[in-house]
């Protein structure tokens, strides 16, 4: 959590109301996205919430690197219909990505537990300067590592705090 949220936004309670403040008035998707949702404790508590209160989808964005075998239980008997895991790069070259060294390694254990709870899994792949070389290997390191994928979704990023990340539409045309 960062300096500038106010608890009072994110404790139980306030989501709930939100999720059920949305389905009131005519949502039929709840997406739980983040910072990382998956640090929540209480967040198969929520995913059931949002079904209970008459969720028909319930979709987590997530990196899927905190995913244990546990919390991919815990979520699935809630009723999470979808994970939606970010994946810019497939090996070590995920790691150089995200400068997260060992994130690639918890992101794929992330996955295999997802993928064990028959949750759908689908992958995000944001198009940056620093994956053009790479997005290519995606889809075939998923098959590789045995990952089963209900969908991908590829999209060219093209506005950022950092103009020298966005890829150029002809690369990001290639690389797709």
């Amino acid at each position: 959590r960062r300096p500038a949220e106010r608890r009072e936004f994110i404790v139980v309670g306030a989501v709930k109301q939100r999720i059920h403040r949305a389905l009131t008035d005519g949502a039929r998707e709840i997406v739980f996205t983040g910072g990382e949702p998956t640090m929540r404790r209480d967040l198969a508590e929520l995913v059931r919430y949002a079904r209970v209160q008459g969720a028909e989808r319930v979709v987590v964005e997530t990196n899927a690197a905190l995913i244990t075998r546990e919390k991919a239980l815990d979520l699935a008997q809630a009723g999470l219909d979808v994970a939606r895991v970010h994946l810019p790069g497939f090996g070590p070259e995920m790691d150089a990505i995200t400068r997260d060294e060992g994130g690639f390694v918890a992101t794929l254990q992330g996955l295999h537990e997802l993928a064990a709870t028959k949750v759908a899994i689908e992958i995000t792949v944001p198009i940056v300067a620093t994956n053009l070389t790479v997005v290519a290997q995606i889809p075939f390191g998923l098959r590789e590592a045995g990952i089963d994928v209900a969908r991908m979704i590829v999209m060219a990023v093209v506005d950022g705090p950092d103009p020298t990340s966005l890829p150029g539409i002809t690369d990001a045309t290639r690389a797709i």
